[in-house]
């Protein structure tokens, strides 16, 4: 299975989206059920992989290990069609006890200062797998698997690639180069804007004038996702007071910040009201010109001075060019999640008897 896509699915952003579906009358209350069961999976699944120090299990650590407790006590209530204990279930209570009984043993009773569950997973083993059955056959003999494992270890071939099944471990290669590399210049990184493109896909051809409630909370997310990439290095106060917003009242069911307040754990950003309406106006000209970008050479460039001619009559200071960045940002956003939607049509859907296998098929 695909770890990553349940991960997004069973996660805390779907038990937002889903309390505030409710909150405007979309989805009846029996719904924040399923709103708990998401967090409460989310929650769990980042007890049990989690692979920061600051997040591990330290000798005094209580509500994550009441939390694993709490599931032992919850999985075996659970029911999937019909009444029949399920693998997952008798997987989730393994792996739940394996860790609650290594941490107090290492940790309570034992000399470790904390326990990294991270570490206890077979992710690395799996992504070597992986790279194995995608080298040229999805089922390989073993001298193939010894060649082929011969040549990952030759050549540091052990980076994951992006369709792979499971999270990188992002643990220091054992095996690393006997030489070392000639300098290079570093490589352009690809800033994650999964979160923001997951909260933004209500956007999708919108086409009109007027955003709806769950459209108009969605927008006011990815503009505070925005204003946190553009504020988190920037010591100018001018602007930021003029894009982030410091007062945040108790959002009501009309209120565009619903979504985030749900969402937020204390660190997500609010912008403040012209910044709302400069990147409102900007999604409805993105909306009503989708046919023009998708042929136009330089479609970033074309939108963003489109929506700069648009917004002469607002006041943004000027030091920063802090409005032209937040529009950018925001369009670039917006044409990667056009792309995507583009791309996911395209798509011919094929069947393969493994991940590897579909990896390697190149679609014409």
């Amino acid at each position: 299975m695909r770890v990553s896509m349940a991960a997004q699915l069973l996660s805390h952003s779907t038990g937002a989206a889903i309390r505030v579906l409710v909150e405007l009358g979309q989805l009846g209350k029996e719904a924040i059920t399923t709103a708990f069961f998401c967090e409460f999976i989310n929650t769990w699944f980042d007890i049990m992989n989690n692979r920061c120090v600051q997040d591990s299990l330290f000798p005094g650590t209580v509500q994550k290990i009441n939390t694993l407790k709490e599931v032992l006590d919850v999985v075996p209530q659970l029911t999937f069609g019909k009444p029949a204990y399920k693998p997952i279930q008798a997987g989730m209570q393994m792996s739940t006890q394996a860790v609650l009984t290594l941490y107090d043993d290492l940790v309570v009773r034992g000399s470790y200062k904390y326990l990294l569950n991270g570490r206890l997973t077979q992710d690395a083993v799996e992504n070597l797998f992986s790279q194995i059955r995608g080298q040229s056959n999805p089922h390989p003999t073993p001298v193939q698997f010894k060649q082929n494992l011969r040549l990952i270890v030759l050549a540091q071939l052990l980076h994951v690639p992006g369709s792979s099944n499971y999270n990188d471990d992002d643990t220091p290669q054992l095996l690393d180069i006997i030489r070392e590399r000639k300098k290079q210049e570093p490589p352009i990184v690809e800033e994650d804007t999964s979160a923001a493109a997951s909260a933004a896909e209500v956007l999708y051809y919108s086409g009109e004038l007027s955003l709806d409630a769950c459209e108009t909370n969605g927008l006011y997310y990815v503009c505070g996702w925005a204003v946190f990439k553009e504020t988190k290095n920037l010591e100018c106060a001018q602007c930021r007071n003029a894009v982030l917003a410091t007062t945040i009242n108790a959002p009501d069911i009309n209120s565009p910040a619903l979504l985030t307040a749900i969402k937020s754990l204390g660190g997500l950003a609010h912008p403040t009201q012209p910044v709302l309406q400069l990147l409102q106006n900007a999604e409805k000209n993105f909306s009503l010109n989708t046919d023009t970008i998708v042929h136009h050479s330089e479609p970033v460039k074309y939108m963003l001075e489109a929506c700069m001619k648009e917004a002469t009559n607002c006041n943004f200071p000027d030091c920063h060019a802090i409005m032209r960045k937040l529009l950018k940002r925001f369009i670039k956003l917006r044409m990667h999640i056009h792309a995507s939607y583009i791309n996911s049509k395209l798509i011919v859907t094929r069947q393969h008897g493994s991940r590897s296998a579909a990896e390697k098929t190149v679609i014409t």
